[in-house]
């Protein structure tokens, strides 16, 4: 089939590629949560930082590539950069597996979106499917090392308390005091709530635990709340989500947001109530949540971005994100 390009520039346009989009995502081995429809279409909604030009590749009736970008026109120019920017840990392209043909095709597509001067395709996970990207005609490129997301193989072992191996010594111990000492405060409870109420929950708890630190947390936009009200529901019907609340003598003190999906899990976002702090709740939560991942068959699991001392504390290791960076010659 006569592969053939098409520049989406409109929000009804994108949502209409839904269908077409999942079945993509899931025949693409290196996505990942930031790369579906569930995500970037509510980001887009929420957001619309600048004008949307994404690429989408179809071959015959089948969508083969999908480049989720828009135009952002601001202090470092004229840029093509991905939906989901500034929120997604793991920001990436669709490619249907082994078509060099539709990686190429979609370079060269990316020369007919007009005005842009630089194409960022910023936070690529080690085997991301835009390494495989040529380098647009008539550009220079440079990759350049971008933030780390600290994380571990989870390996097939497992200790008395369903903690895999790979997790220290001392923080298998503390999880295992934590959660006695939690449980010595009152009925202690892990629930799994349905979108809407664990999403009340957490921007409770995230709100308290930074206005502890006399700061504001990442949920306290409003922009911010709406898009993961949209969000949330459509990737739990995915199946994406793993949410959880630790109640005790029934009032929520913490709550956890893990994304699931292959044989990879994430840590997305985390809160409790600082009154509870000498239980721990979170070292209970994520704990838990190990021990859920290894029992789902998940191999690689990722802390996300940041150096946050307590993700080493749990035995992860930098796993960098790289940026590929396309510039037009003058």
């Amino acid at each position: 089939m006569t592969l053939h390009a098409e520049i989406i520039g409109d929000a009804e346009r994108l949502t209409a590629l839904e269908p077409e989009w999942w079945a993509l995502w899931h025949a693409a081995p290196e996505s990942t949560p930031f790369q579906s429809p569930a995500w970037l279409i509510p980001w887009w909604r929420n957001f619309e930082p600048g004008r949307l030009a994404t690429l989408a590749i179809h071959d015959g009736g089948r969508l083969a590539g999908l480049a989720p970008l828009y135009l952002e026109n601001g202090p470092h120019g004229r840029r093509l950069v991905p939906l989901g920017i500034g929120i997604s840990d793991y920001l990436d392209l669709l490619l249907a597996p082994g078509r060099a043909d539709v990686a190429a095709a979609m370079a060269e597509a990316a020369g007919q979106i007009p005005d842009w001067q630089s194409l960022e395709l910023e936070e690529l996970a080690p085997g991301a499917a835009a390494f495989r990207l040529p380098c647009p005609r008539g550009c220079m490129e440079h990759e350049y090392a971008h933030s780390s997301c600290p994380g571990l193989t989870l390996g097939k072992e497992v200790d008395a308390s369903g903690l895999p191996f790979a997790i220290t010594g001392k923080k298998r111990q503390s999880f295992r005091r934590c959660s006695r000492v939690a449980a010595g405060e009152g009925e202690l409870e892990l629930i799994s709530p349905e979108p809407s109420a664990f999403l009340e929950a957490l921007v409770a708890l995230h709100g308290e635990r930074w206005a502890g630190r006399g700061e504001h947390g990442v949920l306290a936009d409003p922009q911010v709340q709406a898009f993961h009200a949209e969000a949330l529901p459509r990737l739990h019907t995915a199946g994406l989500t793993r949410l959880t609340v630790v109640r005790i003598e029934g009032r929520p003190v913490a709550a956890y947001y893990r994304l699931s999906w292959r044989d990879r899990s994430a840590a997305y976002l985390g809160g409790f109530d600082p009154a509870f702090a000498h239980q721990s709740p979170m070292t209970v939560l994520i704990g838990d949540g190990f021990r859920a991942a290894h029992r789902e068959g998940v191999r690689e699991f990722s802390f996300l971005r940041g150096g946050e001392d307590y993700k080493y504390l749990w035995g992860a290791e930098d796993r960098w994100n790289r940026r590929r960076s396309f510039r037009r010659a003058s």
